[in-house]
């Protein structure tokens, strides 16, 4: 690497891109789920009520479940194995990327809502009566 500085020589292996993009992307997750985790840890310490507990943990999980399903789509789209490739996965890992995560986000942030919850709570239970 200090030779390519060295002689000017500009370019970069695809393995040594790969490799940058691992260490950049899986870096930046840990230290988004590490200060999460952090700033849960921190604000659960201060509460004292079983039910401000509770309060503060239904505040964090939301974006917990949003960005943990951005990241595990964004993972296995550019870490995956060559020899495991598949237009179709691929197909719909990219629709899971661009459809469902969007459409999924305001859901998850709605379900905080406890109107929102019994309703939902009432639809899982209708289809769950209706599939006996």
């Amino acid at each position: 690497m200090m030779q390519n500085l060295i002689v000017g020589k500009k370019t970069i292996s695809f393995n040594g891109c790969m490799a940058q993009l691992f260490t950049f992307t899986s870096s930046a997750a840990t230290e988004l789920v590490l200060v999460n985790a952090m700033a849960f840890d921190r604000s659960i310490l201060k509460i004292q009520g079983s039910e401000g507990k509770s309060r503060a943990f239904s505040t964090c999980y939301s974006p917990l479940v949003v960005v943990g399903l951005y990241y595990s789509t964004i993972t296995y789209t550019y870490i995956q194995p060559p020899s495991g490739y598949s237009l179709d996965k691929d197909k719909m890992v990219s629709e899971l990327y661009t459809l469902v995560i969007p459409v999924l986000n305001p859901l998850i942030y709605s379900l905080r809502d406890k109107e929102v919850k019994m309703a939902f709570t009432k639809i899982l239970t209708f289809c769950k009566r209706d599939s006996y």
